[in-house]
């Protein structure tokens, strides 16, 4: 960490919050769990698996050498290998072949951000795509793209059915109309050849993040009585609910009518990400194994520039922070639920996505874009989540699939009737059921201006057997080699202990189901019942810091001093 980001710290106290934010400054903000909990030094895969040409083979796309003579109609492109063109989009983009470089860097042009459409996958069978891409910038002008409609009409001429184009918005109609006032929007559908648009009526991020924070609250200090009624009111399970409905609807059109499909929402890389990578996971069976969603995460997210960063690891922009991931992963555990033979994996392995893709933990999920782990050299600097994936691999899969029922396109039902919560993530620290004890989620955000970012809390039901509860649960939560210092609020006998620094198996990370611990993060709780400090062992002489005091007229604040 640069020197320079301790300047002004005249308490140890502001030291530690420079600390706790230490994502902003360095994007190594942890070194990587050691060999000793779960991995062998003889399996390091790189951290990049995924790639592009081994992939697109795979789903047919030859672009030399094959067997009958007959090249494929899309082809990959170098014009973004400096990524100059679009900086969230990988170096190679596979396009049409008879685009010239003047068309499609008119359509980047075009396009917010950058993000032109490109291929996203193709179906061998039906000789059909999925194209991905962000929104127009057509304004309150409708103004038009000469290249943009020669790259669609080149994305239609390259299907084996040219009869439509299907453009799948997945906004509202309004929220597209909306955003010409911005100088974007949405396309007409008279402007391009044979297209058709559909708006799949998705919601934003900013109602993602406050049904999911209503959920949070609910599953922290919800009443047991109003408990569905109150789930009903997160609006959690419809936001599920429409994301699954899109993808289904993108597969079926795939399937049945072998129509290309062009997905997009405003950026291209939240909504846009959700729709593609569940329309392929239902259409191909290849991302319905292991090593198969592997590949899928790292192309539709991690190559095409899903905000990891932003959503979830970053606390220098609220406004940003949304579990577009997360609601991903409960949409596929949703089809696992229904359809528990189709998929190879059990939920154990979204789990752990859902964990470390917050955790800090491995540099697989770190920044926003390829480009900048690339430039980082994440690969050589850090350890990938695959390593520990592949490591884990027996207790990740599913003894009852069965691959020879489900070759093709499968369909789970999206009717509110047939979801259901994901328990087994959202709940699994929860006091009524699991022994008495209750790790609970963080408080909402700190105010505008705040100093301290709020991660989370543990919080205790206090009970006859209180005591063997809290040690279990801290030792299943806290399995790592962190100092941890708790201290109780005043309605309680005043105590504070350290608990020894230990490590032990890399499934007992120190996770928790709404916002992981970051190694380097105070852990303030703002809470009645206890306040959790947690830091990372390497980073600091913890020596000087490890008491924590509560001050006397206010239970719910505290300070870090120096002891010795």
């Amino acid at each position: 960490m640069p020197t320079s980001c301790l300047k002004g710290c005249n308490s140890y106290a502001a030291i530690i919050i420079v600390l706790a934010n230490l994502s902003l400054y360095t994007p190594l903000f942890s070194r990587s769990p050691p060999l000793s909990v779960g991995f062998s030094s003889t399996i390091t895969p790189p951290l990049f698996r995924y790639d592009a040409q081994m992939e697109f083979e795979r789903q047919g796309v030859v672009t030399d050498g094959a067997e009958d003579g007959h090249l494929s109609k899309w082809v990959p492109m170098s014009i973004n290998r400096d990524y100059a063109m679009c900086s969230s989009y990988p170096r190679t983009l596979y396009m049409p072949r008879c685009l010239d470089s003047g068309s499609i860097k008119a359509s980047a042009a075009y396009r917010s951000k950058g993000r032109l459409p490109v291929l996203a996958w193709y179906n061998k069978r039906k000789g059909n795509a999925i194209v991905r891409c962000a929104q127009p910038k057509a304004g309150l002008r409708s103004r038009r793209s000469d290249g943009d409609e020669v790259v669609i009409e080149a994305c239609l001429k390259a299907s084996n059915n040219a009869d439509q184009i299907i453009i799948f918005d997945a906004r509202s109609q309004v929220a597209a109309g909306g955003n010409k006032l911005m100088g974007k929007g949405t396309e007409a559908a008279a402007a391009y050849h044979n297209a058709k648009i559909v708006f799949m009526e998705i919601a934003n991020i900013h109602a993602v993040r406050a049904s999911y924070d209503a959920l949070r609250e609910l599953i922290s200090f919800g009443n047991e009585v109003k408990w569905l009624s109150s789930l009903e009111a997160t609006g959690w399970l419809r936001h599920i609910r429409s994301v699954l409905s899109g993808a289904i609807v993108v597969a079926r059109k795939m399937e049945r009518m072998a129509v290309t499909c062009v997905v997009h929402c405003s950026d291209g890389w939240d909504r846009t990400a959700e729709l593609t990578s569940l329309a392929q996971f239902m259409l191909d069976p290849h991302y319905r194994t292991l090593d198969g969603f592997i590949i899928l995460v790292e192309k539709e997210w991690l190559s095409f520039g899903h905000k990891f960063h932003d959503r979830q690891l970053s606390a220098e922009h609220p406004h940003e922070r949304s579990p577009i991931f997360c609601q991903f992963l409960d949409c596929v555990w949703q089809i696992i639920n229904q359809l528990p033979t189709a998929v190879e994996f059990n939920q154990q392995l979204l789990i752990r996505l859902a964990d470390h893709s917050q955790s800090g933990w491995f540099g697989t999920f770190l920044f926003n874009t390829e480009r900048q782990r690339r430039k980082f050299r994440l690969d050589n600097t850090s350890t990938s989540l695959w390593s520990h994936i592949r490591a884990c691999r027996a207790e990740l899969m599913n003894p009852t699939y069965d691959a020879s029922k489900h070759t093709g396109l499968i369909t789970p039902i999206s009717s509110m009737k047939k979801l259901a919560l994901w328990t087994d993530y959202y709940l699994r620290f929860d006091g009524m059921l699991n022994g008495g004890c209750h790790v609970a989620s963080s408080q909402p955000p700190p105010a505008a201006g705040a100093t301290t970012d709020i991660l989370g809390k543990l919080a205790f039901r206090r009970g006859p057997n209180a005591a063997a509860a809290e040690e279990e649960c801290l030792n299943h939560y806290i399995s790592c080699d962190w100092p941890v210092v708790i201290s109780y609020s005043p309605v309680t006998p005043h105590r504070i202990h350290t608990l020894p620094t230990h490590a032990s198996t890399l499934s007992a990370l120190p996770c928790n189901p709404y916002r992981c611990v970051r190694p380097g993060a105070i852990f303030h709780s703002m809470h009645s019942l206890c306040t959790v400090t947690l830091t990372h062992a390497h980073l600091l002489d913890t020596s000087w810091y490890t008491q924590l005091h509560t001050e006397p007229h206010s239970p719910s604040t505290t300070t870090l001093c120096r002891t010795g």
